[in-house]
């Protein structure tokens, strides 16, 4: 006997029935599994398409292909002097630092061989790791002499010295330290984000130093493995500004094939997938953060590829594919999740959006089982009873075991084994060094309390009430140039509304497109309620993919509606879908001078994009 409809005992007519907790294991008809569209040129060109438009803008500036590849060490109270013949005059003298702590220069000058020299002041010099300082001499002259008086030997990268027109000068006397003047074409034009490094990439280029030197690894408040990803960039395009942002920048590029896959897969519509990959694509925090060389980015990366694995999984049935076939998709998540992990511990934020839905399907097969059991000859959709009733329970128990090898065993393998280049001081053996490394961080997260203008609550986020001001400079005297965290209004603002309207979609229709999406941003945006340490807006970087899935996901019930009702035919809707695409993309453009450090004049700042008084998007 075959039937298509549910029993008279199912879900439906529980419902009055039984106590709510009850109707959570009632019986369910069984689902088949859900066929994913087929990949087609199309998708190809899609994806392809936009990730070359926006690396584009990823790349450009992105850092210096050059920097000081050498060092070498300046004694305690060594002394350099540099001399420039006759007809040249010193106005400018810059250096580049291989140490973390300060460092004080005396400085002296002179103009004459037979002179005495000058003492013009004691320079406390703050040490970022591999980048550029200089000073501008109160008047120009021919020789300069700067005294280590640090209290302690220090690492110098390079010295240069300018002429008052910018021309980069050649010291005639150099054999002391030749070290210090064998890289002369690294001596930067002007000292900015572009050759040098902000905010919290001073603290990784040195841990990207000490893995390549096998030294004890300087920043430790984090697991390695994004770190590890910055070193092969600067393995391969060298210690540079450029190799170290490289990977990021890449990965900010990658990610958009898995939210387009992702997309295109919840909606059933490749034209919305498109629209959504964009969105994303040239929101400011992914554009900003995806540049700026630190963890965030790779966690995100594999967050989003973790939830495009489990849509898969869970639209999946072992009832009518195999065992194997389903378990495909949910081991790829459980990589992904041991690599995020591995990238920064937010990860295992999303591993409990994973984790719910994951028991979620597991209670689904469940309640189908309950609905076998009812009519144990009968057939729905084309699924036996019977098979149901034979496999629920061996098919439950292997899943939930390759879900402890995959979600546990090899995420702590693949977590064990980022430490293999991290070296304390005890020089611990590798799972010994990770538990103690665990413990510090737990410890520094903890107890960390620190202070910054800049800093946010969650709450604060999504309404972008306080953007992050990553790096300042004043340019030319009447402009800027300035890298500000921040969000597209138009992905932002508009994702409040979006998320009200999916968790109401989630609740009352249980739609499984809405609740997936309520479980994946949820996930991320949740734990941070309850942290009490200092947070930023950049924390909720994670969360801004899912954003772009529930604008998106609302365009489609949008699409349904209008086409229902006939206020709109699809092509016309389909162009309200590029107009507010292209909106976007004129948002980002409008801002991409404070996004990306481009020199811009403070007018513009001051009258076109400081909307609020809170948005502190230059200091002048």
């Amino acid at each position: 006997m075959k039937s298509n409809t549910e029993h008279p005992t199912s879900s439906a007519s529980v419902k009055s029935t039984f106590p709510f907790w009850q109707k959570i294991f009632s019986p369910k008809a069984p689902t088949l599994s859900r066929k994913a569209l087929p990949f087609k040129p199309i998708d190809w060109i899609t994806m392809i398409g936009i990730s070359l438009f926006y690396a584009y803008f990823a790349f450009s500036n992105l850092g210096n292909t050059f920097a000081p590849q050498t060092e070498e060490l300046f004694p305690e109270n060594a002394y350099i002097e540099m001399t420039v013949s006759d007809d040249s005059y010193i106005d400018t003298v810059y250096w580049c630092l291989w140490d973390i702590p300060e460092i004080v220069f005396k400085l002296e000058v002179k103009n004459t061989s037979d002179a005495e020299w000058t003492h013009l002041s004691d320079l406390t010099v703050k040490g970022n790791f591999s980048s550029w300082n200089g000073l501008a001499l109160p008047y120009p002259v021919q020789q300069v002499r700067l005294t280590n008086t640090t209290g302690r030997d220090t690492l110098i990268g390079e010295f240069g010295i300018r002429d008052v027109y910018g021309n980069l000068l050649q010291p005639l006397a150099t054999a002391t330290y030749p070290k210090l003047f064998d890289e002369q074409n690294t001596v930067p034009e002007e000292i900015n984000h572009l050759s040098s490094y902000y905010f919290d990439e001073v603290l990784y280029v040195e841990t990207v130093y000490d893995f390549i030197n096998l030294l004890p690894t300087y920043e430790c408040t984090h697991p390695p493995f994004g770190k590890i990803l910055m070193t092969l960039g600067t393995l391969r395009f060298g210690f540079t500004p450029f190799g170290i942002r490289f990977p990021g920048a890449l990965f900010g590029v990658l990610m958009l094939h898995f939210l387009y896959l992702l997309g295109r897969n919840i909606t059933q519509n490749r034209v919305l997938g498109a629209f959504i990959c964009f969105l994303f694509a040239f929101d400011f925090m992914h554009f900003t953060q995806t540049r700026l060389a630190t963890l965030d980015v790779f966690v995100t990366f594999f967050i989003i590829v973790m939830y495009y694995f489990m849509e898969r999984y869970i639209n999946l049935s072992f009832y009518d594919t195999s065992l194997k076939k389903t378990w495909l998709p949910l081991g790829f998540c459980g990589i992904a999740f041991g690599f995020g992990i591995a990238s920064k511990w937010t990860g295992f934020y999303a591993g409990a959006g994973l984790a719910i839905l994951f028991f979620t399907k597991v209670l689904n097969y469940y309640r189908e089982y309950r609905y076998a059991l009812l009519t144990p000859d009968e057939t729905t959709h084309d699924i036996s009873h019977r098979h149901i009733i034979n496999t629920f329970k061996q098919n439950t128990c292997k899943t939930i075991l390759f879900c402890i090898v995959f979600f546990v065993c090899i995420p702590f393998l693949i977590y064990t084994l980022t430490y293999i280049p991290f070296l304390d001081i005890q020089n611990q053996g590798l799972l010994d060094k990770m538990i103690a490394n665990q413990q510090y961080m737990f410890t520094y997260h903890s107890e960390v309390e620190l202070s910054n203008p800049f800093s946010s609550r969650w709450y604060q986020w999504p309404a972008i009430m306080r953007p992050m001001l990553y790096y300042f400079q004043i340019y030319g005297g009447v402009g800027s140039q300035s890298i500000c965290a921040m969000g597209n209004p138009l992905v932002w603002w508009v994702g409040i509304p979006a998320f009200i309207y999916i968790l109401y979609l989630a609740i009352k229709k249980k739609e499984h497109g809405a609740i997936f999406l309520c479980i994946a941003y949820l996930a991320q945006y949740v734990p941070w309620i309850f942290i009490a340490r200092m947070t930023f807006i950049y924390h909720y970087f994670p969360c801004v993919p899912f954003l772009a899935l529930m604008i998106g996901y609302c365009f489609l019930k949008l699409k349904d509606m209008v086409l229902s009702k006939k206020i709109l035919d699809e092509k016309s809707f389909y162009c309200l879908v590029l107009i507010y695409a292209a909106a976007s993309y004129g948002l980002f453009q409008m801002f991409l001078p404070v996004l990306s450090g481009d020199a811009v004049s403070v007018s513009y700042v001051d009258n076109y994009l400081q909307w609020f008084k809170d948005w502190t998007l230059t200091l002048i």
